[in-house]
């Protein structure tokens, strides 16, 4: 009796003190810069285009005031990390897409897939012949869940998705080639981009890419710019675009950068070990045979780490420097002329603002470049409404299905 009352009265003091923090987080939200202005939402383009300037009068998300989660949706970090592990609140659907495998030049096995629009929403007409194509960010594919919420979410919007599995992400794909993705490797995105227009016979492209996958997606653009004339315009969320420069930021501490290092290295290594026997056995069969130290490779705590002891060697390249400077789209950015949106939110631990950059000198190259910064979102959150728990839809959900419809309506004006 003595044992059971006590479980009792630890199960409603945890309660007891559970409930007390959520009431101090509340009134420490209430009072804390009670009077201070909200932050908004900074957009930067050229203001002589017309085309940018009937877009964002247009666009309602970008002109009102982007409202996080009460009680954290202000911190950054806890944005990120639960993006990283929940991706939405009230579950994530499960759509299913169709899973379509190309063979590259060099052997190796790339894919995507293709998620179908729901007949029955309002626009689905009206963007039938439309199609998205999505890059994803690091390790990522379409079975991430982040990626299957934006698929659901636009697909019932009326929009069909295409999603670009980065090459060796998907443990069900086997490797054919001692190789997988890179920061920047544009030649297997170049081939799903023309089986799609091919087999899907779009009326043109929309490039929508997250994190890496918006240094992937916008080299792809500039580097060879006769490949902008099938995509309407392109939209970056949450990118670096200076492979170099981003190493040296990953190895600082500030805003906790060097801890999300980490973290993304691990997610690397576990398709590396998935992949390990396969690679092993292929990099024993070159001449001269390829030699990985794997202890090594497996003990890395840092994406340049990893990169030396693997990444370097798979590709023969001795300068990680030089490496990572043919990796980056900034040399390229230059080059792009269709309409663009780059999208970053002030308080992302991963790219700060001294990044902005590159951005920046974007929209002085393209007048059609428009530059939005949201003063909250973390790495990819953009988590919104509630007290505690947040809309199943985040803002960048939102800002992004309305942006397409209001670019592709005034494209085609």
């Amino acid at each position: 009796m003595a044992s059971l009352l006590g479980t009792d009265v630890a199960n409603y003091l945890s309660t007891l003190n559970t409930a007390s923090l959520v009431l101090l987080m509340l009134l420490v939200r209430l009072i804390w810069k009670r009077n201070a202005p909200a932050p908004q939402t900074r957009l930067l383009y050229n203001p002589s285009s017309k085309l940018l300037q009937t877009i964002v009068s247009k666009c309602k998300c970008l002109n009102e005031e982007y409202v996080p989660t009460f009680l954290w949706g202000k911190n950054g970090h806890v944005q990120s990390i639960l993006h990283t592990t929940i991706g939405r609140f009230g579950g994530v659907p499960n759509n299913i897409g169709t899973r379509h495998k190309l063979t590259a030049a060099d052997g190796a096995i790339i894919s995507y897939d293709i998620f179908e629009p729901d007949h029955n929403a309002p626009d689905a007409s009206k963007y039938q012949n439309e199609l998205i194509l999505v890059v994803p960010g690091i390790c990522n594919h379409a079975e991430n869940t982040y990626i299957k919420a934006f698929t659901a979410y636009m697909c019932q919007q009326g929009f069909r998705i295409a999603v670009f599995n980065h090459t060796g992400a998907l443990k069900s794909v086997e490797l054919k080639r001692p190789r997988i993705f890179t920061y920047g490797h544009t030649s297997d995105l170049d081939q799903v981009t023309q089986q799609i227009l091919r087999t899907e016979k779009p009326n043109k492209l929309i490039g929508l890419a997250f994190s890496l996958g918006g240094n992937i997606l916008l080299k792809y653009l500039g580097e060879k710019p006769e490949r902008q004339k099938n995509f309407h315009f392109a939209v970056s969320v949450c990118a670096g675009y200076d492979v170099p420069e981003c190493n040296e930021l990953f190895q600082q501490w500030t805003n906790l950068r060097k801890f999300y290092n980490y973290g993304l290295t691990r997610n690397v290594l576990k398709i590396v070990k998935h992949h390990q026997p396969t690679l092993a056995k292929f990099c024993q069969s070159m001449e001269p045979p390829l030699n990985l130290n794997w202890d090594k490779i497996i003990s890395t705590k840092a994406l340049h780490e990893l990169d030396e002891e693997f990444t370097l060697k798979l590709h023969n390249e001795t300068d990680i420097n030089r490496f990572y400077q043919e990796n980056s789209s900034s040399p390229y950015l230059d080059k792009i002329r269709i309409p663009l949106l780059l999208l970053n939110a002030e308080d992302d631990p991963l790219i700060p603002e001294e990044h902005y950059k590159h951005s920046k000198r974007v929209v002085e190259a393209n007048e059609n470049a428009l530059f939005v910064v949201s003063p909250f979102g973390g790495h990819l959150g953009f988590f919104e409404g509630g007290i505690l728990f947040a809309n199943q839809a985040t803002w960048l959900d939102r800002t992004l299905s309305e942006f397409f419809k209001v670019t592709l309506d005034v494209v085609e004006e």
